[in-house]
């Protein structure tokens, strides 16, 4: 199994805290610290250097399965963004707008 020590620059972690999980990639390395994004964690375990008790950030080292999971649920939330965001309904016919009503299952008003 892959360790902390194993890792190199360009490999993804999963970088985990209180906001969530996420998919980074490890930009720099040293002989005691592993820099993902604009934070340092150690080699030894992990743990995000400095951290309080209130902020616990970690890294981990996912096997195939955890990290196909995570670009989903990643994947996921950029989808429901990007239809939360989206603006453009009215360019829709009545016909494909029904059939999205349909497809995420909101009750069709009644026609007049």
């Amino acid at each position: 199994m892959k360790t902390f020590k194993d890792l190199e620059v360009g490999d993804e972690v999963l970088v985990v805290s209180r906001e969530g999980t996420k998919i980074e990639k490890v930009e720099r390395k040293t002989k005691t610290q592993l820099v993902v994004r604009t934070s340092k964690y150690r080699i030894s375990d992990g743990r995000l250097v400095g951290a309080r008790e209130w902020n616990h950030s970690y890294i981990k080292i996912a096997n195939d399965i955890e990290m196909k999971e995570q670009k989903e649920k990643e994947y996921m939330l950029k989808l429901t963004r990007n239809l939360h965001n989206f603006k453009g309904y009215g360019k829709f016919s009545v016909e494909k707008l029904e059939k999205i009503c349909e497809i995420i299952g909101i009750e069709l008003p009644n026609k007049g």
